[in-house]
């Protein structure tokens, strides 16, 4: 049993992720700033294998804390969307860059041998054409640019003993312990469920979509894949049959929900997107999705219709919403126990 320290593991990715791994029988120990409160690890604070460390990444002593007899580090704890970051940009670069270069730093120092960092199928742009893990990526957005910056910082590391792996991951939706509903295929979902207009503006961008439950699937399966296949490389995950017009987003949406109220309407800038292949990952760790688009908006509906979930239109399910905050933009810029020069937003 490998003990893994999950960063940002209270967060809608790092959540599901927390329970495939302690399904698999490995021991997990998540450090999370807890910006969206600690609801989606409740249920595992009694299990056995499970520790949580409440504490910042940008402060080194909880940080070294939560290494402490790491076998794997996997890196999620980050500022998480476009919006986001951009309403955020000098926390954004602390966080996303200074903070997760220096994570990656101590996990070599501290004898970590795995290392996963989780970046975006974003990074690619608008490329227009079909992408492959040797394509040039060309991102646009703020928080493309600080992945593809994490990507080298950590690829740059191999060897003696510390073994790196990217993940460029699709676009994800599903259910998740920690809900969002500023995601895509989520978002409109909900709108779908709860009778509301569906706006769809575009269509004819293309992007590829992943399930959160594949991706934590994805992230386990490279922690566990023999050294020699995963070390130094990047992978693209999600399914060639889920890269996706907006339109084509539209029409799911449409035979689920067959009563939804769609609004489809041009964009005043539609860019072209990319179509992403994951002909790698497939073929060398047999990797394949097991969600589709349809499945995972009928999950959504049911959660929702059932009232499972509660109102999705709560700022708590919304990252750029729930980082307003104004108690949260007081943590997120005096942290406590961290250092001097992450003390103020750059």
């Amino acid at each position: 049993m490998a003990q893994v320290l999950v960063i940002g593991g209270a967060g809608f990715l790092g959540s599901v992720l927390c329970r495939e791994l302690l399904q698999r029988g490995h021991r997990v120990r998540v450090l999370d700033a807890l910006l969206y409160g600690a609801a989606s690890l409740e249920a595992l604070l009694s299990h056995p294998g499970f520790s949580l460390v409440a504490g910042d990444t940008r402060d080194p002593r909880a940080l070294a804390e939560a290494l402490q007899e790491a076998h794997a580090l996997v890196h999620l704890g980050e500022l998480v969307g476009d919006p986001s970051c951009a309403a955020n940009e000098g926390l954004a670069r602390q966080i996303n860059g200074t903070a997760t270069r220096r994570a990656l730093e101590a996990a070599a120092a501290a004898g970590v041998r795995r290392c996963v960092y989780t970046s975006s199928c974003s990074v690619y742009g608008p490329a227009g054409g079909r992408v492959d893990e040797d394509s040039q990526p060309a991102p646009l957005s703020l928080q493309a640019r600080l992945k593809l910056q994490a990507e080298a910082a950590l690829l740059a590391r191999g060897g003696a003993g510390f073994d790196p792996v990217v993940l460029r991951l699709a676009s994800l939706f599903g259910l998740s312990p920690r809900p969002r509903f500023d995601l895509l295929v989520n978002q409109l979902a909900a709108r779908a469920a709860a009778g509301r207009r569906v706006d769809v503006l575009g269509g004819a961008q293309w992007r590829p979509f992943l399930h959160v439950q594949d991706a934590a699937r994805a992230i386990a399966c490279v922690l566990e894949a023999p050294r020699a296949l995963v070390a130094g490389r990047v992978w693209n995950v999600g399914a060639d049959a889920e890269n996706r017009t907006l339109e084509s987003v539209a029409d799911v949406i449409a035979r689920v929900v067959p009563e939804a109220r769609l609004v489809r309407r041009p964009a005043a800038l539609e860019l072209p997107g990319a179509r992403v292949s994951f002909a790698r990952i497939e073929a060398a760790l047999g990797f394949r999705p097991c969600h589709d688009l349809a499945s995972g908006v009928a999950e959504i509906v049911a959660a929702l219709r059932s009232g499972r979930l509660a109102d999705f239109a709560d700022p708590r399910f919304h990252n750029q919403e729930a980082l307003a905050d104004p108690a949260v933009q007081r943590r997120l810029r005096r942290p406590a126990g961290v250092e001097a020069p992450f003390a103020a937003a750059r």
